[in-house]
């Protein structure tokens, strides 16, 4: 906590080099911060309340969503950069993905 203080208080008044304007982004940080802490009291408060393997079944859920959506990005972004299609890239693939790439808004 300290060191994010200090931090914030060197940086505060240092200015992009590039640019004219103030080297960290208050407008940002000022609409992130409630939502990070809204998020965080909703999490300790389902965290208390839900039993444990309820929360594994939802923690692995979410792992299963974002590493879906991760390999789906990862594949069109493989595809665009060698000049292919989604589904030349995925033809070679298991079945699975390209399941997963025809179902992704990517691939269209």
């Amino acid at each position: 906590m300290g060191g994010a203080v200090a931090n914030a208080f060197l940086r505060w008044p240092a200015r992009h080099p590039t640019a004219d304007r103030p080297l960290i982004a208050f407008d940002v940080a000022v609409m992130l911060e409630p939502t990070t802490l809204i998020g965080t009291v909703i999490g300790v408060t389902l965290n208390t309340v839900m039993p444990s393997w309820l929360i594994t079944i939802t923690l692995v859920l979410l792992l299963g969503y974002t590493a879906r959506k991760t390999l789906i990005k990862a594949l069109a972004t493989w595809a665009k950069e060698n000049g292919t299609s989604i589904e030349v890239a995925t033809g070679s693939a298991p079945r699975l993905l390209r399941q997963l790439s025809r179902s992704s808004r990517l691939s269209s």
